[in-house]
């Protein structure tokens, strides 16, 4: 049995300690943004994360205790029903961004103006000097040598393509992707809050590249009528907001087989509708919130070096000692939990990147706070504490209970509006014909049915040739029946 020399690392199921993070402006900002749009806390976390890590991952990577250097790009799931304010979070926190990179579309485009002129003129330039040449080898048949060179010069100040400043994608294709990162900047991000455009699009179907570029690998783009594009050191995040069931009818179990799914961050907030209210004060309280987008707004422009110089280094984060052993001791308890029995029975995929997902939060803390040095302990903590109640979130929509489980809750729910109405015995036809309608299929009912009685919720019983069922068997054994009357001759 693997000892552990400090008290444990990884928080309980269901335990969330806020008391570590309160203190930072990114709790803060949550807060203000929870208050000012009404929605959860958990949706204001996922999406923040997402917009720190979409700007700052092209600036900057994170060292882990091993050695090895990752990127801080994020995949992010927020897995929401409709109406529950995910639009109005995304524009608010992807807002800096979207306007830098507006305005700098706008300075693109008039660079193109002056681009396409300045190209004209050097290829008039240009076709004249080879004019030249062939005037040269017709008039006097030599081989050219000086109007060559003055050729070959001449290719040295020819016009540069300007590049476009462009981070968000949503309606992606992969080939319009990789051009991006290949000729703009090595830094891109999906971005929307309709996840089925992205699960309706071509990019669905390029996930080993996604995969590669979650890790921080090269990837080459092998292409027929057009040179190879290899994509060294970019950097690439997600952030899909999506419906319940958009995401169940689109999701394969080879998502899983393939480790795509196992790099997402996933976020399943608590519904909210129907206890909304908002107050007037409300607006005028968000000053961390400011502070956080003007945060985001330095972090975004940070990204503009990359128009003149793609391949400028970025900062590279390293852990304090103690984070560091404090890290390793997360990832063996993680390790330790994957044994049969422990939490991620079930999902060891999804486990084995916890630890990375633990250190790029850390590093994505680090940034946002303007903290000094490397990552410190406390910072590690509050990651730790971030990524272990998304895990459970993970585990909630990407690992459903079975089928069977599922109809028991869908059954259980049908019968608490008997049992309200004080009904305490139902025929079992009845259930089948007037019971939720998955349920009418009977092998599906009779697992249902199953579940319940195995958990002592219902039981059942014969009446002559009807089978009845008790919905309430704690109330103890069902009164007899009265005795025929007796006739008296």
């Amino acid at each position: 049995m693997l000892i552990f020399p400090n008290p444990r690392v990884l928080p309980s199921p269901g335990q969330f300690n806020s008391f570590c993070m309160e203190p930072t402006l990114l709790w803060q900002a949550c807060c203000d943004l929870s208050l000012q749009r009404q929605v959860s806390q958990e949706m204001s976390l996922a999406t923040l994360l997402s917009g720190i890590a979409i700007s700052s991952q092209g600036r900057y990577d994170v060292r882990l205790p091993y050695g090895a250097i990752r990127p801080i790009s994020l995949y992010m799931f927020v897995v929401s029903p409709s109406g529950e304010g995910k639009t109005a979070v995304e524009n608010l926190v992807m807002g800096p961004l979207k306007k830098l990179q507006t305005r700098e579309h706008h300075k693109y485009l008039i660079s193109m103006e002056q681009y396409a002129i300045d190209l004209e003129a050097w290829q008039l330039d240009h076709d004249i000097l080879k004019q030249k040449v062939r005037a040269t080898i017709s008039k006097n048949g030599g081989t050219a040598t000086k109007q060559k060179e003055d050729v070959q010069e001449h290719f040295t100040i020819k016009p540069k393509k300007p590049r476009a400043f462009r981070i968000l994608y949503q309606n992606s294709t992969p080939e319009a992707l990789f051009q991006g990162l290949n000729e703009e900047i090595p830094t891109a991000a999906f971005v929307t809050d309709e996840a089925d455009i992205f699960f309706r699009s071509t990019m669905n179907q390029a996930k080993g590249h996604l995969n590669n570029f979650f890790s921080g690998d090269d990837t080459i783009v092998n292409r027929v009528s057009k040179p190879d594009i290899l994509l060294h050191g970019v950097r690439v995040s997600a952030l899909l907001m999506v419906q319940p069931g958009v995401l169940a009818q689109h999701l394969k179990p080879q998502d899983r087989d393939s480790g795509w799914l196992a790099r997402f961050i996933v976020a399943n907030p608590p519904q909210l509708r129907g206890s909304r209210y908002f107050h007037p004060d409300a607006v005028a309280q968000n000053k961390s919130w400011e502070l956080a987008e003007e945060r985001l707004k330095d972090l975004a422009e940070e990204n503009l070096i990359l128009l003149s110089e793609p391949n400028h280094p970025r900062t590279v984060l390293n852990f304090a000692p103690e984070a560091e052993a404090l890290w390793y001791q997360l990832t063996n308890e993680i390790e330790q939990q994957m044994q049969y029995g422990g939490r991620f029975q079930e999902c060891p995929d999804h486990a084995t990147k916890l630890n990375d997902i633990v250190a790029r939060v850390a590093a994505l803390v680090h940034i946002f706070e303007q903290y000094e040095g490397d990552i410190s302990e406390n910072t590690l903590r509050i990651a730790i504490e971030l990524c272990v109640a998304f895990s459970e979130h993970f585990q909630q929509v990407l690992m459903p209970p079975p089928q069977e489980v599922q109809d028991a809750c869908l059954l259980g729910v049908w019968l608490d509006e008997l049992r309200s109405f004080n009904n305490r015995v139902v025929p079992y036809n009845h259930i089948r014909q007037c019971g939720p309608s998955a349920l009418r299929n009977k092998n599906r009912l009779r697992g249902a049915i199953d579940v319940m009685l195995a958990h002592h919720e219902i039981v059942l019983f014969q009446v002559g040739k009807t089978r009845m069922v008790d919905l309430m068997p704690q109330l103890g054994p069902l009164p007899a029946p009265p005795a025929p009357p007796v006739s008296i001759q």
